[in-house]
């Protein structure tokens, strides 16, 4: 059964994204590294394909669908010395598991894990890589369940590159009313997102400051918009990336809206590693 995606258009661009960088990066990097690629939310490698799709997971296999991250990670030409795919839900960890049969040459390579995508990377960070890994992190998450310390831990890792598909639209701009009023769920979630509560100060504004509303029932107002919110996504993520994190993203969305921004960000502190990953992963989005 296929899992759920937030539109046709969208979803292809973003996979075309990552799976072109995927397949500049085996053949860029040194025979000298042990490549590996990790897929957190990888679901079940198939997504629906449509303008109209299915309301409910129930109905997925009633669309079209199309290759998923993990599919097309594993036919790219030059393959990953590892591969680790994950999920939280069992049903997909099941279907996952069937890539081994699929592609067999591969399988050996192939690692399947199922749990919590923030505690498994952050487990990968601390205790599997070693100084000759070589990294890209894929995290593709239905909503806010990126925690801000699974990027922290990327992050620390000495040679990572990590693309994010961050909910900025969807998973913050909707959390807040426009009378920045956020429910306690929420604003738990936000405070996981970001490492902390700046997001408020950030994405609201004393009432007096603004002419154009009325001020007379509330103390601040919401003036959060899903680029602003990417752009300071982008500034905490630069604070604790030694390496690069692009000005540049990829807004993506169903039916021309910006609900997701896919993000770009490398831990090799190396200037030429750096540069070439940034000037690389630029050039492919802006050719989508």
């Amino acid at each position: 059964m296929a899992q759920r995606s937030f539109g046709n258009k969208s979803t292809i661009k973003k996979l075309n994204t990552v799976a072109d960088y995927l397949s500049f990066y085996t053949r860029a990097l040194p025979d000298r590294f042990r490549l590996n690629y990790f897929d957190a939310f990888a679901g079940t490698g198939e997504i629906p394909h449509g303008d109209s799709l299915p309301l409910f997971e129930g109905m997925a296999d009633l669309a079209t669908v199309i290759e998923g991250s993990a599919r097309k990670s594993l036919k790219i030409p030059l393959p990953f010395d590892r591969y680790f795919f994950s999920d939280v839900k069992r049903s997909h960890v099941i279907e996952l598991n069937n890539l081994k049969d699929e592609f067999p040459k591969l399988a050996p390579r192939i690692h399947i894990r199922s749990g919590d995508a923030n505690q498994l990377v952050n487990d990968y960070c601390q205790q599997e890589i070693t100084s000759n890994d070589r990294t890209v992190f894929f995290l593709d998450p239905y909503g806010n369940q990126v925690q801000w310390s699974t990027i922290r831990a990327i992050s620390e890792t000495s040679g990572s590159d990590l693309w994010y598909l961050f909910p900025a639209g969807l998973g913050v701009v909707r959390q807040l009313s426009s009378k920045a009023t956020v429910r306690e769920e929420a604003e738990n979630s936000l405070n996981q997102l970001f490492g902390d509560n700046s997001w408020y100060e950030a994405f609201t504004a004393p009432a007096e400051q603004l002419d154009w509303i009325d001020q007379s029932d509330d103390q601040r107002r919401k003036i959060a918009t899903a680029d602003a919110v990417t752009r300071f996504m982008i500034k905490k993520m630069k604070t604790i990336f030694k390496g690069i994190v692009l000005d540049d993203w990829l807004p993506l969305g169903k039916q021309g809206g910006h609900w997701y921004s896919l993000i770009f960000a490398c831990s090799n502190q190396s200037n030429p590693a750096r540069e070439l990953a940034g000037r690389v992963a630029r050039d492919i989005m802006r050719r989508k």
